[in-house]
């Protein structure tokens, strides 16, 4: 499975919505969303034809998540998914658990690397 390209996500929680772009490459990923949140972390395939994706969302102050959690302060969200390899293009969305609540994810692949 080639999974280094260029994503959209479109995600949604229990206070809200937002958008943001990855980019997967050798195994690493780095993105950002339209609230500013800066995400990297990794990406791999796993046996059965899954990728296991493991970020560090960087949280600047003040700003609010789907989930409805804001701090003063910078912060750190780490979240670890495996993503069906069905995920990744077809729309269909993802629940995925977060430390701060649950987020439902729609993975879009825009371009190969």
């Amino acid at each position: 499975m080639a999974i280094d390209g260029f994503y959209s996500i479109q995600f949604g929680g229990a206070a809200g919505a937002g958008i943001g772009i990855l980019v997967v490459h050798n195994g690493k990923v780095v993105g950002i969303d339209a609230g500013g949140v800066a995400y990297d972390g990794s990406a791999s395939p796993t046996p059965g034809g899954n990728v296991g994706v493991n970020l560090l969302l960087n949280v600047p102050a003040g700003v609010h998540l789907v989930q409805g959690v804001v701090k003063p302060q910078p912060w750190q969200l780490p979240i670890n998914v495996v993503v069906p390899e069905a995920s990744l293009g077809n729309g269909q969305p993802l629940a995925v658990g977060t430390p701060v609540g649950p987020v439902n994810v729609v993975i879009k692949k825009l371009r190969d690397f």
